[in-house]
């Protein structure tokens, strides 16, 4: 309850540039979330408010499907006023693994097995989550990073995956949004 109170002192003193409310991929929905949701959508400007969809990387083919999520949590959001939710489905693990090979940080072996996996998983194109942002380009993807052309070639190959795999986690979108106020 000290920690609700405090979020809703911060919401109301309005001394932020967005409110980022991240949302359980494998939980979505809870009452709790509803009331909170309600709060915001009373307390915050709406174009301020960017809806993160997380943990997506746990979802499998056969069980889930990332559009109907996205479309629920639209849907729900709409239920409760929200005209535009701005909704960013994420893996924030996958990103973080991809960051670990592109400033070649040490992984532990299962972060390793992991980042493996996740990498062939996230080249597919169900699991592209750029594919959500609004507003982000091919440009956009590619020069955020200024990817050099010597990650492009075949040796590098890891290296240029890494970058693909960034952008497809989602959290190039999120960082376009975010910069996007100080452009």
């Amino acid at each position: 309850s000290e920690h609700l109170t405090l979020t809703h002192r911060a919401i109301e003193l309005e001394a932020w540039d967005y409110l980022i409310y991240i949302v359980n991929g494998e939980y979505p929905g809870t009452n709790d979330d509803k009331k909170h949701l309600e709060y915001i959508f009373r307390h915050a400007p709406e174009n301020k408010v960017i809806f993160v969809l997380n943990k997506l990387d746990r979802y499998n083919s056969r069980d889930d499907s990332i559009p109907e999520a996205v479309t629920k949590m639209r849907n729900d959001l709409e239920k409760i006023g929200f005209t535009k939710p701005i909704i960013c489905p994420i893996s924030a693990y996958t990103a973080m693994l991809a960051k670990k090979g592109i400033f070649k940080t040490e992984m532990n072996p299962d972060e390793a097995d992991e980042f493996d996996f996740l990498r062939r998983k996230f080249m597919k194109t169900d699991y592209d989550l750029s594919a959500y942002s609004m507003g982000l380009t091919e440009e956009d993807k590619a020069q955020r990073f200024s990817i050099p052309k010597r990650f492009m070639e075949k040796k590098n190959h890891l290296a240029s995956d890494c970058y693909q795999l960034l952008v497809n986690s989602g959290l190039v979108s999120i960082e376009k949004i975010l910069s996007s106020q100080y452009d």
